[in-house]
């Protein structure tokens, strides 16, 4: 029980601080690859108790259909279709001039880096399908560990900007130096961490909120205080985006606690 109450949070740690790049961290996302394949394995061949639930039924169909979308990337095509597709008319001129001559025209211009995008999946599928199936596993637990990770990134981030850009901090040789970055190489994933963290801040102070709870007013506190760090996260990472989408998805987080208050 402590394993599967534990495993969630650790290896979603462990995908936010080690998946952070995709062309400077390929023995990270092997390593997280690898873990996801054993987890996939595992959980798939534990039997469930009762039937299959809708959600792991329509996750299974999306599943598939992206793995056919996949699929179809591969299909070779005939030079007549091939070249009609997306102006490739201009690559065959551009490879004629230069003496190359495509043998196998397929759908993806770039196979490998389909291989790439279709392994990168790998480690969500497992976190989704680990929930899925093993239902009893902590949601506050969860919410919480997505919201240390997200404030630790945030100091992470104000030391990279009052530091040197040359760092150590900054975890990738492929990165946006100067800005603030935290675990990943691109700013505007830290942007994007910082956002997805206000819904589960909501989330995780609700249960406190009820008004018999003896922790209602620490809580409020705590709670205002963490919401203070993201929202200062967001201001010092200087996204357009993130300035945009802090008013909706604040706006969305706090109809979270509705219930609650």
């Amino acid at each position: 029980m402590a394993l599967r109450t534990w495993f969630l949070p650790i290896f979603l740690c462990l995908c936010t601080m080690l998946g952070g790049a995709s062309a400077a961290g390929y023995v990270a996302n092997l390593t997280l690859q690898v873990i996801a394949i054993a987890v996939l394995v595992w959980v798939l061949s534990v039997p469930t108790h009762g039937s299959v639930s809708s959600d792991e039924r329509n996750f299974g169909y999306l599943l598939f259909a992206v793995g056919v979308l996949f699929v179809i990337q591969f299909v070779p095509l005939p030079s007549g279709i091939w070249e009609l597709m997306g102006q490739r008319a201009a690559i065959v001129s551009t490879a004629n001039e230069i003496g190359v001559t495509p043998t196998i025209k397929l759908v993806s211009l770039t196979p490998h880096q389909t291989l790439h995008s279709a392994v990168w999946l790998l480690p969500a599928s497992a976190l989704v399908f680990f929930m899925l199936r093993q239902r009893h596993y902590r949601r506050d637990l969860i919410a919480w560990t997505i919201l240390a990770i997200t404030l630790v990134s945030v100091v992470i981030s104000a030391l990279q900007i009052t530091g040197s850009p040359d760092g150590p901090l900054y975890f990738y040789d492929f990165t946006n130096r100067g800005s603030t970055v935290g675990f990943f190489a691109n700013s505007n994933h830290q942007t994007t961490l910082l956002l997805i963290s206000l819904p589960f801040l909501a989330a995780a102070l609700s249960p406190f909120l009820q008004k018999n709870s003896l922790h209602r007013v620490g809580m409020c506190i705590g709670g205002v205080g963490i919401l203070v760090l993201l929202l200062m996260g967001i201001f010092i990472n200087r996204s357009l985006a993130g300035y945009i989408l802090a008013l909706p998805v604040l706006a969305a987080s706090v109809l979270i606690l509705v219930p609650a208050v």
